[in-house]
């Protein structure tokens, strides 16, 4: 409801305004023409005027504190309805039960006070959010390990390539029987080592966006372009992961959902073929087979025993047959 609402809040501001408008002109002719009307009448006319004022307001204070303050939005609709709640009560108090006046200043003051108080809590813990996170983003450029990491990993895979399948079948299960001849070169090796970093350290900005201790709108602004590509590069890493265990990268997924307006590759192909637009193979895959010892299993190794045709013997005649 809130979420409607604050698509829509300028429209409705503007529509409130217009019957505000509306009943105060009404009421002010019916005093000047002086007609005369009963008194359960005017009292109904005024309350609903003071309802339209209270919403207009309540309404328009909880646009302008969630535009500059965007981290209250959680509890702000509750504190709306405090608002609207004591203007009505003030409008009561003040018109009809005169003697509770100082009653109700010491209940709104102290509601303005606790409201200010929680906004200040709100903007304070989300100004310390921000700062880790970009201390976090900032150690990503200094620091030797991640740095190290994401050389090794772009060394062989940038651009439009992506990590074969078998890669990544021999990483994760290195000890499978058509593996036994494998000899995958250091090279390779590391890059696969720093490709899995990468995917870690952003497993660990997924967790840290779920619990609310990272900005997720500074890390989106940063991050963005760079994780729609590992996860096309990285593709049959996170989805052999998956076929393993669910929980295994499923941060990732998350992230990749919600800065790519829903959209994986691997929840998209989760259960259907590997897409065919996740860019070129590299190495290729006669070389990826040939370092891990893998035989095409169409090519028949065993050779023909070729016999040899000896020559057909010839009978000769015995001696003592009989010549005709």
């Amino acid at each position: 409801m809130y979420r409607y609402i604050k698509k829509r809040v300028y429209a409705l501001l503007g529509s409130l305004l217009g019957i505000l408008l509306t009943l105060v002109v009404t009421r002010i002719l019916l005093v000047s023409n002086d007609i005369t009307a009963k008194a359960w009448f005017m009292a109904t006319f005024d309350a609903s005027m003071m309802v339209v004022l209270a919403t207009l307001l309540s309404l328009y204070c909880i646009n302008k504190v969630s535009n500059k303050f965007p981290d209250t939005n959680t509890l702000l609709p509750f504190f709306g309805v405090i608002v609207w709640s004591l203007l009505l009560l003030s409008y009561y108090v003040l018109r009809y039960k005169i003697e509770y006046q100082s009653a109700l200043s010491i209940i709104v003051a102290g509601s303005i006070a606790g409201m200010g108080w929680w906004i200040q809590f709100i903007t304070s813990a989300a100004s310390d959010r921000r700062k880790h996170t970009l201390n976090i983003v900032l150690s990503t450029r200094t620091c030797s390990e991640y740095q190290t990491h994401l050389r090794n990993f772009t060394r062989l895979w940038r651009g439009n390539r992506h990590v074969p399948k078998e890669l990544c079948e021999w990483r994760d299960d290195p000890d499978n029987p058509k593996f036994k001849d494998a000899n995958v070169p250091d090279d390779v090796v590391k890059a696969i080592n720093g490709l899995v970093y990468i995917l870690n350290f952003f497993e660990f900005l997924a967790q840290g966006i779920k619990a609310n201790d990272l900005d997720d709108k500074l890390l989106r602004e940063c991050f963005c372009g760079f994780l729609e590509g590992l996860e096309r590069r990285a593709y049959y890493i996170l989805s052999e992961a998956q076929k393993r265990d669910e929980r295994y990268f499923e941060g990732i997924i998350y992230l990749c959902k919600r800065w790519n307006s829903g959209k994986s590759l691997i929840e998209k192909h989760k259960h259907s073929t590997p897409p065919i637009d996740i860019g070129n193979c590299f190495p290729e895959k006669d070389s990826v087979k040939k370092m891990l010892g893998i035989r095409d299993p169409h090519i028949n190794t065993k050779r023909r025993r070729h016999r040899q045709r000896g020559t057909r013997p010839v009978q000769t005649e015995a001696a003592n047959s009989n010549v005709a």
